[in-house]
């Protein structure tokens, strides 16, 4: 019995921690604009949501993304497979993306967790503290997660089986990206 996640739990995984970037990102600095989010079948995946200004906030989005994957425990990928037309969509403009991400070092997006972690850094010059604050953060972004974790999973679905898709609100008003 092999023990490799699947494609769909992958797929679920990668769903539920861009969606809880985006979730996570608009309730700490909600511009009005929503949050919009990709996924493609080869692997990678983007979110594009408000930052707050804050540093320490702005760590408790990037935390939220590993904090989401969490839910794949509780929450069972959508029965329904991943819709073709839209994933084929979603492959060409994160190709596009990675393209872009490449050729520009500023565009480069950095791994969650090294990014909390360089946050961490900024505040706290002594390791007990940098340690103590980067738990706090990854703890604060876990319960913001389970807070609003219906919301996360509920995009996630959709992100599964479209690929791309945008968030308006906490209404529930979502626009297919197309």
């Amino acid at each position: 019995m092999s023990t490799e996640p699947t494609f769909a739990m992958q797929r679920w995984r990668l769903a539920l921690h861009e969606a809880a970037h985006g979730i996570v990102g608009r309730l700490l600095a909600d511009d009005g604009l929503g949050v919009g989010a990709a996924i493609s079948t080869a692997g990678p995946g983007r979110c594009w949501c408000p930052m707050p200004d804050n540093p320490l906030l702005a760590a408790l989005v990037f935390a939220a993304g590993p904090a989401g994957e969490a839910l794949a425990a509780s929450h069972a990928p959508p029965d329904e497979p991943p819709d073709a037309r839209q994933s084929e969509a979603a492959d060409g403009l994160l190709a596009e993306v990675l393209t872009a991400e490449k050729s520009g070092a500023e565009l480069k997006a950095p791994d969650d967790t090294a990014t909390v972690a360089a946050f961490a850094g900024r505040f706290s010059a002594e390791r007990v503290q940098w340690n103590g604050l980067y738990l706090t953060m990854l703890n604060a972004a876990r319960a913001l997660v389970e807070d609003h974790s219906a919301e996360i999973v509920a995009l996630a679905r959709r992100l599964f089986r479209e690929g791309l898709c945008v968030h308006r609100s906490a209404t529930g008003v979502e626009e297919n990206a197309q």
